[in-house]
């Protein structure tokens, strides 16, 4: 799709869709989700995860357009991922799955009018500290229960995993997708780098494994508790930043409590 409008007003149905879920379901009461009732918000939360999941095909973290506000659905995605007390309902582990992908997805990168490409200043602390809430989110009904058959686990962490290999090179302006595995590994911060160290053997790989008969191993656990205290770093670090995008106030991942 060439038109830059075309892809720019696609963007912004996915991002308002996930922003403002009354547009998911008219004729709310009083056009107020906090009015919507249980059946009607599972049928907004389903809805909305087919958003999601479509918003993180998007592979730049912001979308300009002339004459138009700039869309960030990097910060929508890390809004799901957080969890922010605005997003009603709540998003559940399939959502912050998708949302991780989708982070992981997108780019530091501003096309131009004229086709070129230029690299953004993007906080990638914020958007390390976003997957990991979303990874929480995710992982905690798998960690609790071997068992349990909410997702299918294994799939995901596949996807996820092959999501937050493929992040690494897209801090490198000169990288070519079609040789995955050439770019320039300094460029990679690294909290990303070690985020993917880390969490793909102690989370995602537990996931995979199974016993003989085929069932989930469960001596193979996944370490939730590590994810926990590695959120609970990042937040207790006196230099802790909490803009997406550090000139852009309005891209805060530091949510305000719910309004009662």
């Amino acid at each position: 799709m060439d038109d830059p409008k075309v892809v720019y007003d696609l963007v912004k149905v996915l991002d308002d869709s996930v922003n403002n879920p009354v547009l998911l379901f008219p004729g709310l009461p009083e056009n107020k989700i906090e009015k919507a009732a249980p059946d009607q918000l599972a049928v907004i939360g389903l809805v909305r995860r087919q958003a999601i999941k479509a918003l993180g095909q998007v592979r730049f973290a912001l979308l300009p357009l002339s004459g138009s506000k700039t869309l960030y659905p990097s910060h929508t995605l890390a809004r799901v991922a957080l969890s922010a007390p605005a997003v009603v309902p709540a998003p559940g582990p399939a959502d912050a799955g998708e949302a991780v992908i989708g982070l992981c997805n997108m780019a530091p990168i501003e096309v131009q009018k004229n086709g070129t490409m230029i690299s953004v200043k993007y906080n990638a602390d914020a958007a390390a500290e976003a997957v990991t809430a979303g990874l929480i989110t995710f992982a905690e009904p798998r960690a609790s229960d071997a068992f349990d058959r909410r997702l299918p686990w294994r799939s995901y962490a596949l996807r996820i995993a092959e999501a937050m290999r493929n992040w690494r090179p897209l801090f490198d302006m000169d990288f070519d997708p079609s040789q995955p595995n050439k770019f320039n590994a300094a460029l990679v911060p690294p909290v990303v780098e070690e985020l993917f160290k880390s969490v793909a053997p102690s989370v995602l790989a537990p996931m995979d494994k199974v016993d003989s008969s085929g069932k989930p191993d469960i001596g193979s656990k996944v370490d939730i508790e590590g994810l926990r205290k590695r959120l609970s770093a990042i937040r207790e670090n006196p230099k802790r930043s909490t803009t997406l995008f550090p000139d852009i106030k309005e891209t805060a991942i530091d949510f305000a409590p719910a309004k009662q």
